[in-house]
């Protein structure tokens, strides 16, 4: 449950029961005190059904109070224009939502390659990865793809946020590179870059990023922000300032 609340799923319900499991059982959830309501119009229709007698005499019960005049009304009703104008003139709040779909490779023993994979198209993607490394000098197996997807829930009221995001990632980052950590991560793509970087960023952040070296102080290692590789496959005038880049990396061998 500790994994779960991690990673952002409150509910979890399984789709089949294993084979000697026992049956599961309902459970009470928890008493959540209600708000009084407001009366109802039958409630209203009850109160005025009663007879004139009972009113008056629960109105007799109550203890004399002075009527004294009420103070003009105009301050009160200009703040309210106010606040009313306000929250008229306010400017909406904008929720920078996160969605995506990352693929992530073990390409050797000191790096990990991650992807803002393109779902709607299926590309070669995991071929041009390999030409990378194999031009890098890198001989790498890309047969390890694992990929995240965010949201991980799509309901309304879920948080869909770059900060839970991030969090989701760090602690499959995390999990994935304690035993085995890396010295460089390759980003390809805004999504990636966006996700495991240390701090909140935006689109702008990526793109003066692009193509330079950035520390990731979680993994302490030096990542690589790169174009995606299905931008590199739809514009091939890429391929020049993402070898630049990997030069300077000093990830191409010799």
């Amino acid at each position: 449950m500790q994994y779960l609340e991690a990673l952002g799923i409150e509910c979890f319900v399984p789709r089949l029961r294993l084979v000697g499991a026992k049956p599961s059982e309902p459970c009470l959830l928890p008493f959540e005190p209600q708000l009084e309501a407001s009366p109802t119009i039958d409630d209203a229709m009850l109160v005025a059904a009663k007879p004139v007698e009972s009113v008056i005499s629960a109105a007799e019960l109550l203890r004399p109070v002075k009527l004294e005049a009420s103070p003009p009304s105009a301050p009160v009703a200009a703040a309210s224009d106010q606040v009313s104008h306000a929250q008229a003139t306010a400017p909406p709040v904008k929720v920078d939502n996160a969605r995506f779909t990352l693929s992530v490779w073990r390409v050797s023993d000191s790096v990990v390659a991650v992807d803002s994979c393109d779902t709607s198209a299926p590309l070669p993607t995991a071929a041009l990865l390999q030409a990378i490394c194999r031009a890098c000098g890198i001989a790498a197996q890309l047969n390890n793809e694992e990929r995240l997807s965010w949201p991980m829930v799509d309901l309304p009221n879920k948080p869909m946020g770059w900060d839970e995001a991030r969090q989701m990632v760090a602690n499959y980052l995390e999990g994935k590179l304690l035993v085995r950590p890396v010295t460089t991560i390759l980003l390809f793509g805004e999504e990636s870059f966006r996700a495991c970087a240390d701090v909140l960023l935006d689109s702008e952040a990526y793109a003066d990023t692009c193509y330079q070296m950035v520390s990731v102080d979680a993994f302490a290692a030096e990542s690589v922000v790169l174009p995606s590789l299905s931008s590199i496959l739809h514009q091939p005038a890429l391929k020049k300032p993402l070898w630049q880049a990997l030069c300077r990396s000093g990830l191409v061998a010799g």
